[in-house]
């Protein structure tokens, strides 16, 4: 049975866990490992398609994780019951100016009507994770949340470049991918189980902590099983797949409830072990 924190209160670890203005930058730059391995997966993912604006679009990339989730802290700094002014207006200005600056890269790529209906789709998307639209907010629907992470990640690193191309990557390949950021989004449910409230019906609140970290796994499993069936489980593939396997369920089993913040950097750089993976076999 999880015990859910107080999320109000000085005792509460939400609270806690409020970021100082100084610490703001920190946490700023601890997005930068997420953002990094978008701008590598987008890259590589370019590459095999051949697509020739691949350089601009990593940028894009990289300025759009950054505007993205500077705008869900912000929130988050919004509605927790903080003092922390500084905290705010470093996340809103961070991510108003990214935003500004991928508007200007996205008109600059995209014309076509297909892609800026799908990139209009995760903006919205985006901004319905955490504000309220028609009285929800699809973060807080059960089991949505890493659904929609896993999508808007596939869409943005994989479609997207393959669409302008006539290279067509195969259902199994953006399977795999779908169900590889699935998994890892899992112990970050793990993580915030004991500050969400019992409204936010996440896996490990449903299912438990050591039921959670099996089932990672095995999407893990699913999503790296599912790339190598596309390149007819060369050898390369297999071992690289299983070494990123076996050091993914390392990092779950090594996974506390006290386990430090920094820590789940390791989980976004999971990322970068799958653009590898594609690199070296696809």
């Amino acid at each position: 049975m999880v015990k859910y924190l107080n999320p109000i209160g000085s005792e509460s670890k939400m609270s806690a866990i409020s970021p100082s203005g100084a610490s703001s930058i920190y946490l700023v730059l601890r997005y930068f490992p997420l953002a990094f391995s978008g701008v590598i997966l987008s890259y590589v993912h370019s590459d095999i398609s051949k697509w020739e604006q691949k350089g601009t679009y990593t940028i894009f990339v990289f300025i759009g994780i950054i505007a993205v989730y500077s705008l869900h802290k912000y929130y988050k700094l919004n509605i927790q019951p903080s003092k922390d002014r500084n905290s705010r207006m470093i996340f809103g200005l961070i991510s108003c100016s990214s935003a500004f600056l991928a508007f200007l890269l996205f008109f600059n790529l995209f014309s076509d009507y297909k892609v800026i209906g799908v990139l209009s789709f995760v903006l919205l998307i985006t901004f319905w994770y955490v504000y309220p639209l028609f009285g929800i907010i699809l973060r807080q629907i059960k089991f949505l949340k890493g659904i929609l992470v896993a999508l808007v990640w596939t869409i943005i690193v994989v479609w997207i470049p393959f669409h302008h191309t006539n290279f067509s990557p195969s259902l199994p390949f953006v399977m795999g991918f779908f169900f590889y950021v699935l998994a890892l989004t899992i112990p970050f449910d793990i993580r915030d189980v004991y500050h969400d409230g019992p409204e936010r019906f996440t896996i490990p609140q449903f299912i438990g902590i050591s039921r959670s970290k099996v089932l990672s796994v095995f999407l893990m499993f699913l999503g790296l099983g599912l790339v190598c069936l596309t390149t007819h489980f060369k050898p390369s593939s297999v071992v690289l797949s299983m070494s990123i396997l076996l050091v993914y369920a390392f990092l779950l089993y090594l996974q506390k409830e006290d386990t430090k913040r920094i820590y789940y950097t390791f989980f976004d750089c999971m990322l970068l072990a799958n653009a590898g993976l594609i690199f070296f076999t696809v």
